[in-house]
């Protein structure tokens, strides 16, 4: 499925280990400057924004013309490496904010979240 992989903390053996692979082939997801993939740590939702974006990239989903969620309130706290995917996400009424209209970059996405974003992809695309 995937390519081999080379993150420090990260088995070859392991039920994970080929999605792993394959997303990292793709240029989905990256592992850390330290060489490591950290499987069994939390995904916050910057992270979740740039894995869905990315995989919209290499997929080259198109999305249907939705309604623009309103832009963030926290927008200046995104880090630059995550803050065009968030913005990409939002424009395809894919991502939201809280109902106070902050995306919070750094809080933990939560399995909701997650379902929430996989519905919204799932059904603006073209």
């Amino acid at each position: 499925m995937g390519s081999k992989l080379t993150y420090i903390d990260t088995p070859q053996n392991k039920w994970y280990s080929d999605y792993i692979g394959w997303a990292s082939s793709e240029g989905i997801v990256n592992g850390y400057g330290d060489g490591s993939f950290r499987p069994d740590s939390p995904v916050s939702r910057q992270e979740l924004a740039v894995i869905i974006d990315r995989y919209a990239n290499a997929t080259d989903a198109e999305f249907e013309a939705v309604p623009i969620i309103d832009d963030f309130r926290d927008r200046a706290s995104f880090p630059s490496w995550s803050a065009d995917a968030i913005e990409n996400m939002r424009v395809a009424g894919i991502v939201g904010g809280d109902p106070s209209g902050n995306y919070n970059p750094g809080s933990t996405g939560t399995r909701a979240e997650l379902a929430t974003i996989l519905s919204r992809y799932s059904s603006n695309l073209k």
